[in-house]
C-alpha cells in the first residue's frame, strides 16, 4: 500500500542514535506493522507517539487528565473493599498497576493544558506526595510554599466580621495537630491589624448553667476562626460548590 504524502510544508528531519528496551523493539514493529501505509521507520513511529503524547490539544488534555483522576479516586474505593489479608493479593496487584498508569498519565498530562483555577486568580500548591489544593492567590501564607510538601492538611483563619478590618484570609499546613496561638501570632506578624481584632473579640461568658450571657455581644464582633480545607471529592459527593472553591485534591 503506498505511503500517505505529506501535506503542508516539508518538515525538517534528524537522525537520532539511541538504545531502546527489547519490548519498546518490539511495540514499534508492531505499531509499523498496524499503520503500514504510514509508518514504515522507527523514526516514524516514534514521530507518531510523540505526537499523540506532547501535541495534544490542551482541551484534548484536559478531557483525559479528568478521566485519569477519576479512575484514581475509584481504584482507590475499588482497593478499600478488597482484602488485604493475602487472599486477593493478585486483585490489588493489578488495581494498583491500574492506578500507578493513571497516575502516570495524570502527571504528564496536567502538564499540557493550563488549570482553570489556577488561571482565575487562584493558586496551587503541591503537598505531601502526589496531591495539592488550590485556594484563592490573595490568601496569605503563614510560612513558606515549600512547608506543603511535607504536610497532608491545609487550614484557614478566618474572621468572621472581617470586612469591616479589610481583614484577608490566612493559609497553613499541617498534619493534623497545630498551635492555635502560634498560627494567630504568626498572622499578627503579618497583618499587624490583627491586634484590633484581637482587641475588639468578645470572648463568650457563661453562667453557672452553661447559658451563654453574651451571646449577642460576641456575634457582633469580630470572631477568629479556624477552618480545614476539605478534600474535592467531598463536595463532589455532596454536590456542593466549595466555598471560594479552595480545596485539596488527592490524587491517591
Amino acid at each position: 500500500m503506498p505511503r500517505l504524502p505529506v501535506s503542508g510544508m516539508k518538515m525538517k528531519k534528524v537522525k537520532v542514535g539511541t538504545t531502546v528496551q527489547v519490548q519498546t523493539a518490539d511495540e514499534i514493529d508492531s505499531l509499523r506493522n498496524t499503520k503500514s501505509d504510514s509508518i514504515r521507520t522507527p523514526g516514524e513511529a516514534i514521530d507518531f507517539v510523540f505526537k499523540l503524547i506532547m501535541r495534544l490539544d490542551p482541551e484534548v488534555a484536559r478531557s483525559l487528565d479528568k478521566t485519569c483522576v477519576q479512575g484514581i479516586s475509584s481504584i482507590d474505593d475499588e482497593l478499600s473493599r478488597l482484602r488485604h489479608d493475602g487472599s486477593e493479593n493478585m486483585a490489588v496487584a493489578s488495581k494498583r498497576l491500574q492506578q500507578e498508569q493513571f497516575s502516570a498519565l495524570h502527571e504528564h498530562l496536567s502538564n499540557l493544558y493550563e488549570d482553570d483555577e489556577v488561571a482565575m486568580g487562584m493558586r496551587r500548591v503541591d503537598l505531601l506526595g502526589d496531591d495539592f489544593a488550590v485556594f484563592p492567590s490573595d490568601w496569605v501564607l503563614l510560612e513558606p510554599e515549600s512547608a506543603a510538601k511535607a504536610c497532608s492538611q491545609v487550614s484557614v483563619i478566618e474572621i468572621h466580621g472581617g470586612a469591616e478590618y479589610c481583614a484577608p484570609h490566612f493559609v497553613f499546613f499541617h498534619n493534623g495537630e497545630y498551635d492555635k496561638n502560634d498560627k494567630l501570632e504568626k498572622a499578627t506578624e503579618l497583618w499587624p491589624q490583627m491586634k484590633d481584632v484581637r482587641r475588639d473579640e468578645v470572648k463568650l461568658v457563661a453562667d453557672d448553667n452553661g447559658k451563654y450571657l453574651n451571646m449577642k455581644e460576641h456575634l457582633a464582633a469580630p470572631i477568629i476562626c479556624y477552618f480545614n480545607l476539605l478534600d474535592a471529592s467531598y463536595y463532589q459527593s455532596v454536590e456542593m460548590t466549595p466555598p471560594y472553591n479552595a480545596v485539596i485534591n488527592r490524587i491517591r
